[in-house]
Order: C-alpha cells, then sequence, then structure tokens
C-alpha cells in the first residue's frame, strides 16, 4: 500500500461519515481533499453528487460542485499561477 493511499480512504471515510451525518457540503470538502490527494476518488464523484441531488435538492449539488472546484483550484493555485508560488516560496523557472 503506497503512503498516500491512508490518507485518501480517511478522507474518502470522513465524506461518507459526513454524508450519513446529512452534512453534504462537508462531504464535498472532504471528497474533493481525497480527490487532491489521489484522483482515483474521481470514480466516488457521481455517486455523491446524484445522492446529494436525490436526498437535498439542485441548490445543495450545485454548491457541492461549487465547493469541490473551488478546492481544486486552492490546491492547483500555486502550480498555475507564478505569483502564488513565489508567495509560498516556490522558485519558477531556471
Amino acid at each position: 500500500m503506497a503512503y498516500n493511499e491512508n490518507f485518501t480512504t480517511f478522507y474518502i471515510v470522513l465524506c461518507l461519515f459526513f454524508f450519513t451525518r446529512q452534512q453534504p457540503l462537508l462531504a464535498a470538502l472532504t471528497l474533493s481533499v481525497s480527490m487532491s490527494i489521489k484522483g482515483g476518488t474521481v470514480i466516488i464523484l457521481p455517486a455523491l453528487l446524484g445522492c446529494v441531488h436525490y436526498s437535498h435538492g439542485t441548490i445543495t449539488l450545485l454548491k457541492s460542485v461549487l465547493i469541490i472546484i473551488s478546492v481544486q483550484v486552492i490546491v492547483a493555485l500555486p502550480f498555475i499561477y507564478d505569483p502564488v508560488a513565489r508567495l509560498l516560496g516556490f522558485k519558477m523557472g531556471a
């Protein structure tokens, strides 16, 4: 087992915990964190979003999608935007 699969599994279980406690926005947040660790979590995404839409409605579904996209953009920001990378201390270029 690779070192990051433990963290991915932890966030997936946390996502399921929040979803069973009727907190779909926290479930979306933890699933997005899990997706940022390992891409295999994308397989769970349609099932979670379908359950959110079925049990909580369209507005909550759109909020969940917005949370997932926002977390992914925030995680990717140092790699796609140079000033953020410099602010965080990454050296870009040669």
